[in-house]
């Protein structure tokens, strides 16, 4: 898949944990040649600021702090699979870190605070503006990229998503432990006072296309999303071509 128009294109991605987003991302990103972004990646380079300078992430007013006095840079890469944001803190590259158990649990507890997600939505923004991009997250459509060039949102039924997850884990005896934590997620993000998760449906919003992977192979819905985009970038770019016709006509007389 190709892009030759010059404006900047960014694909934002919405949807509750385990549908199947952050796969379809990334693939999409890839075959575009797009820089990939997963929110939750700043967020949890914060997380794993604050654990690892020994600052309660419960508190605002040392969140802030944080954000004041260390030194985060986040610089676009060119890697094996493509275009990624690299995070350093102090100058040394944390990114490999940003999964682990710990910062996974404690990263929702900072994604809450209003002044935590402005800092980083302004970055989000930034990159947007300067790369072509494929966007994931809880808020992309909604907050982050609300004129964003493609909007999905991706959903699955949550007892779709715990089995993915315990064959993931290959582990299907927790299933219903699985299917608890997932709903007890979609709950915190949809209820949280910044920000939370906008659930849509194929009944709402003309301008986010619903996908629902609950009965989709990952391969079927990355070939849905990226029929879409391809179309779309298609008649992008025979938009721009015409219009270029139409300025030179204009130009000649």
């Amino acid at each position: 898949m190709a892009n030759f128009t010059t404006k900047k294109i960014s694909v934002a991605m919405d949807g509750p944990a385990s549908a199947g987003k952050s796969s379809i991302a990334r693939v999409l990103a890839d075959d575009l040649g797009f820089l990939y972004l997963s929110t939750g990646e700043l967020y949890r380079s914060f997380t794993y600021a604050c654990l690892n300078n020994g600052y309660y992430v419960t508190s605002p007013e040392t969140l802030l702090a944080v954000l004041r006095h260390l030194d985060f840079s986040y610089n676009v890469i060119d890697t094996q699979q493509g275009k990624r944001l690299q995070v350093a803190l102090n100058k040394k590259d944390i990114t490999p870190y940003l999964h682990e158990k710990n910062i996974s649990k404690f990263t929702p507890k900072v994604a809450c605070y209003p002044n935590i997600r402005a800092y980083f939505r302004q970055i989000q923004q930034d990159l947007a503006t300067n790369y072509d991009i494929v966007m994931e997250g809880r808020d992309i459509c909604s907050v982050v990229l609300p004129d964003a060039t493609f909007k999905f949102y991706i959903d699955a039924s949550p007892e779709a998503r715990a089995s993915r997850r315990c064959k993931q884990l290959n582990d299907i005896s927790n299933y219903d432990k699985v299917l608890a934590e997932i709903k007890q997620r979609d709950k915190l993000d949809m209820e949280r006072e910044t920000c939370p998760l906008k659930a849509y449906s194929a009944d709402t919003h003309d301008d986010i296309v619903y996908i629902d992977t609950s009965y989709k192979t990952l391969p079927e819905s990355i070939d849905t999303v990226k029929t879409i985009v391809q179309q779309g970038l298609d008649k992008i770019n025979l938009d721009n071509t015409q219009q270029k016709s139409t300025q030179l006509e204009k130009q000649s007389f």
